[in-house]
């Protein structure tokens, strides 16, 4: 904690591994009279992670995140998820599999019910900060390079209640634009993989979300960039989908696509949706796609 030698202690810790690896395994103690001394070293290696040389494969991590019945665990929650969120910045970690089993723990702490989305308050809430730290931990792991990637958007796209609670982020969120772009986020990132985006179109109800935050012209200011990213995300998930495609026109958004056209933050995102449907359509919707394709060429003329 002293600014004056904090950095000199980290790095002695960073080189020392057997240190390391003691302070890891006391993340792994439950008796209660001990809590002080492991939030402590959940603390230091919280400190240690933060810095990219320090980032090592620590496959002992994830049990920080803790249900233990005599803990206030929701504080433990908060930084095993902050510790977990710098441990992907090694592509290593990403794809340890000694954590796959995490996984399916980390998207529990990303559902949030109706009241707690839609309830503002002057106060920090802790809830909030765990649905954004968890978030911002999938985005992570969802987003990664390297030849972990694909197995790693499989992975948490089969996990049973990864989309249906970023669908209710969108749902409900809208007091929450920063929980909600996270989300789509996500959702591009999965939606790379062809597995994952039939899974992503096929979960009822995420793909009108998606349309009506791209379509909310009450979004104002920063708020914007949900739009665009929303825009992004429907782009992916129809790309190469012929099923998607066909949900897309069941939903009857095709005049307010054609009418995106028209709209300067909405335009590029439209036009590729609309590119797809076209490409994917089949016999039976070619008369909704028809004016479409009229359209374009004046919107862009």
């Amino acid at each position: 904690m002293n600014p004056h030698y904090s950095d000199d202690t980290l790095q002695k810790i960073g080189i020392n591994i057997a240190v390391i690896e003691r302070l890891v395994e006391i993340l792994n103690w439950t008796d209660q009279e001990e809590e002080e001394i492991r939030w402590s070293a959940a603390q230091i290696l919280s400190k240690l992670f933060g810095k990219n040389q320090n980032s090592i494969r620590v496959a002992g991590v994830p049990s920080i995140i803790s249900d233990h019945p005599n803990y206030e665990f929701l504080t433990f929650n908060h930084l095993g998820l902050l510790i977990l969120k710098k441990l992907p910045c090694v592509h290593d970690n990403c794809g340890n599999g000694n954590t796959r089993g995490i996984q399916p723990k980390i998207m529990d702490f990303t559902h949030a019910d109706e009241r707690l989305l839609k309830e503002v308050t002057d106060m920090p809430n802790d809830q909030i900060l765990t649905l954004k730290r968890s978030l911002q931990l999938v985005k992570r792991l969802a987003s990664t390079t390297g030849n972990t990637r694909k197995n790693l958007r499989l992975n948490l796209s089969e996990i049973v209640f990864t989309i249906s609670n970023i669908r209710d982020i969108l749902r409900y969120g809208e007091k929450h634009p920063m929980l909600q772009q996270l989300g789509i986020e996500i959702l591009t990132s999965l939606a790379l993989e062809a597995d994952a985006i039939e899974r992503v179109g096929g979960i009822g109800g995420v793909l009108n979300e998606l349309f009506n935050i791209f379509f909310n012209k009450g979004m104002l200011g920063n708020n914007k960039q949900v739009r665009t990213k929303a825009g992004e995300a429907l782009a992916m998930v129809v790309l190469e989908s012929k099923n998607n495609c066909l949900r897309i026109i069941k939903l009857g958004v095709l005049e307010n696509l054609v009418e995106a056209l028209e709209v300067q933050l909405l335009r590029v995102n439209a036009a590729r949706i609309l590119r797809n449907l076209c490409t994917y359509n089949s016999s039976n919707c070619f008369h909704q796609l028809k004016g479409i394709m009229n359209a374009a060429p004046k919107s862009f003329g």
